[in-house]
């Protein structure tokens, strides 16, 4: 990991109260902002690139140097957004296009 990720993962400030955990990630959009969380440890940022069709699985781009990164439901990570909070906290089913 680079300087410049190790910053942007560090600095966490970000109030966590304008914050949405997203437990239906069917209601995410491309280019929604999102942050992938462990508990209260903030593993990256990023913006979403794409979805499988069954919302499953999602392509993150990275911010900064890094590549995309493909994060599977399954892998025990949070995702938290203040895109579309009341959308997310009331597990829309909208679709991605």
């Amino acid at each position: 990991m680079n300087s410049f990720t190790q910053e942007a993962v560090s600095d966490d400030s970000r109030d966590m109260a304008s914050l949405r955990e997203v437990r239906d990630w069917a209601t995410l959009r491309r280019g929604d902002a999102v942050q992938l969380r462990r508990g209260d440890a903030l593993v990256r940022r990023g913006t979403v690139e794409d979805l499988t069709p069954d919302s499953t699985m999602l392509w993150l781009a990275q911010y900064g140097p890094e590549n995309r990164e493909i994060i599977h439901r399954e892998d025990g990570y949070e995702l938290w957004s203040e895109e579309h909070p009341a959308v997310h906290s009331q597990g829309s089913s909208r679709q991605v296009t």
